[in-house]
């Protein structure tokens, strides 16, 4: 159990951090190795340097990667932190220490409750919450008191849900959705109500506008309450982003700008409701895929069997291959005009990415990976390939699992049973070793394939 909280708060650290573009600026994997690299030896962990010189003293049940100077540490079934010179800078108390967040705060619980404290262990909230979650957006965290929701700021300001009140569980442009009796409203970060609870349901704001539902029908405000589009839309699909939302009218979805002028006509089934990626919208009618660009053209036409979404310059397509048992589907890739740059001959990909594209021939066949043109770079020799991210991509050949670099090289030997799912560390991975009933954690590795681990 503890570990599965652990992983999940690592999850939404990770998820905030890729969303500022953090985790993925470095491009030379021989730089990326942390200074100090959790190290275990039989079942106490330590910190190694990138030498696997031992730095501080291999004697915890369970050593955490240094973020903003501080690591987790386990001993005796209690967790605290030390600071980089191995000194517990904030004692080995807490039944569970999180990782300290991009704001420097960390949740921990202590005597059954959870609060938040800060690098030097001043606690900034009381210890009374059941749960508390990372600040990953706007400075703001979720909290909770048995059924209740709330949220605290990281200066701890806090603002809780009761029997008759609900408040929404986040800060959008600094706005809180508030709802009573029924009816929802805003307020803002010092908890002034700016829109009374007037409207039937409320959208979060973005772009300066929120979406409220009334009387059957959706508009949209301004942040004085001002009612900028008039409630007649059947349905909100996506809020505005850059000036551009997506709502349905009579079972069609149409775009709109800020003003409520229509930028296509409602003719589409499903869109992309992620926004518009590089400019462009993935758009669905009768079954069949396409894109547009921002001023409402079909810049891709719809007549793919798949979403069509950008990435990097190329949007992968799709077509159903209705000869094959199961109908399989072929994969090609096509540029913001439309035109197929990579032929629709491939049965498995993900998505162009730091200039290769990872694909696999035949429904049965090796993975290899492409450029843009549709050259082969990396040769078709794998059982499985994902997609570059900060210059490798992880690889499967039998039933072992590597990194490789953009040449092709094994940055980290093919060997592995498993990388965990919380493996975004910065330099390095987590390894995971086959058990009877599952994966077990062994240790970490950097990119040029040292393990910090002796069994």
């Amino acid at each position: 159990m503890r570990n599965n909280i652990r992983i999940l708060f690592t999850l939404i650290f990770i998820i905030c951090l890729s969303g500022t573009g953090l985790l993925y600026a470095q491009t030379d994997t021989a730089d990326r190795t942390p200074e100090l690299i959790p190290y275990r030896k039989g079942d106490k962990w330590g910190y190694a340097d990138k030498n696997k010189k031992i730095v501080i003293p291999v004697k915890y049940d369970y050593a955490g990667v240094f973020r903003n100077g501080r690591a987790m540490v386990r001993l005796n079934k209690m967790e605290g932190y030390l600071d980089k010179k191995g000194n517990e800078i904030i004692g080995i108390k807490y039944t569970l220490a999180m990782e300290f967040d991009p704001v420097g705060l960390a949740s921990v619980q202590f005597n059954g409750k959870y609060g938040y404290i800060d690098t030097n262990g001043n606690a900034v909230t009381l210890f009374k919450y059941d749960n508390c979650y990372s600040f990953f957006r706007n400075n703001w965290a979720q909290v909770r008191i048995d059924k209740m929701q709330g949220l605290v700021s990281k200066d701890g300001k806090e603002i809780m849900s009761d029997s008759n009140f609900t408040v929404g569980m986040d800060v959008y442009e600094g706005m809180i959705i508030t709802c009573s009796n029924g009816k929802c409203g805003f307020i803002d970060t010092s908890f002034k109500v700016i829109v009374p609870m007037k409207y039937d349901r409320c959208e979060h704001f973005s772009d300066g506008l929120a979406g409220v539902y009334a009387y059957g029908k959706w508009g949209f405000i301004d942040k004085s309450g001002n009612e900028v589009i008039a409630p007649k839309y059947d349905d909100i699909k996506r809020n505005f982003y850059k000036g551009i939302a997506a709502v349905e009218l009579d079972g069609k979805i149409g775009f709109i700008d800020s003003i409520g002028n229509e930028i296509t006509p409602f003719k589409y089934d499903y869109v992309d409701n992620s926004g518009f990626r590089e400019g462009f919208s993935w758009v669905s009618k009768d079954y069949k895929n396409g894109a547009i660009n921002r001023e409402g053209k079909e810049v891709v036409p719809l007549m793919y069997d798949e979403p069509v979404n950008f990435h990097d310059g190329l949007a992968r397509v799709a077509t159903i291959d209705y000869e094959t048992v199961g109908w399989y589907r072929k994969y090609g890739y096509c540029d913001t005009t439309g035109k197929v740059v990579v032929r629709i001959i491939y049965y498995e990909t993900d998505y162009y990415s730091e200039g290769l594209i990872n694909v696999r021939i035949g429904q049965i066949g090796k993975c290899g990976y492409l450029d843009k043109d549709g050259k082969t770079v990396i040769p078709f020799k794998y059982d499985y390939a994902l997609p570059f991210r900060e210059g490798i991509a992880k690889v499967k050949i039998g039933e072992k699992y590597g990194y490789i670099d953009k040449k092709g090289n094994e940055v980290i030997p093919v060997k592995y049973d498993s990388f965990g799912d919380w493996e975004l560390y910065y330099g390095l991975r987590a390894v995971e070793e086959r058990i009877e009933h599952g994966y077990k954690f062994k240790g970490f590795v950097d990119f040029r394939g040292n393990e910090y681990w002796e069994d």
